[in-house]
């Protein structure tokens, strides 16, 4: 399922995707992808892994002042419309040629299609050897709030249910980090 497309590279780690309200055309509607989830984006050297970590609603304010009332009355209801919908997603790694690395050697480019990853490839990525590896975990922790750090979590505990316990103790720590 695709979620949008790149619009922004704020920085190697951080990316701005532009999602659609509906679905259409195979991409998802914006609000049916929830912080925490794991996308990959598609890119000339292989796949990025990105995790959605926050949702931006805009419209072009400084438009407004020449708009007639009239125009004014039809333009306002897309203030609160989600069909300018950008999702935040933070880099989390690469796949690159079959191998999945926790760390980031390459960014996507602006129009790169982001899709939700299947829990088969959220799996993959976290096992690369055999057995669960979260190495991202500190980093990505010091950035963001716990809250969307439990979110993230709660989707890997789905992908890899048989690390359930532990991923629960991570979670109780990094809600008490609050």
């Amino acid at each position: 399922m695709k979620v949008g497309t790149v619009i922004q590279v704020r920085s190697f780690s951080e990316y701005l995707v532009k999602a659609p309200l509906e679905e259409c055309d195979g991409y998802v509607a914006a609000s049916s992808v929830p912080v925490g989830t794991y996308v990959s984006i598609k890119s000339a050297q292989g796949s990025i892994v990105g995790i959605v970590t926050g949702v931006q609603h805009d419209i072009k304010e400084e438009y407004l002042p020449f708009l007639s009332e009239e125009k004014r009355e039809a333009f306002i209801p897309y203030v609160n419309d989600y069909r300018s919908s950008y999702l935040i997603i933070k880099g989390i790694g690469n796949v690159q040629d079959g191998k999945a690395f926790q760390s980031l050697s390459f960014a996507p480019v602006v129009n790169d299609v982001a899709e939700v990853m299947s829990r088969d490839s959220v799996r993959a990525f976290h096992m690369p050897n055999g057995k669960p590896s979260f190495s991202y975990y500190r980093k990505l922790s010091s950035g963001l709030d716990p809250a969307i750090m439990s979110a993230i979590i709660d989707r890997l505990a789905e992908a890899i249910p048989e690390s359930r316990p532990m991923l629960a103790a991570l979670k109780k720590y990094t809600e008490r980090q609050a």
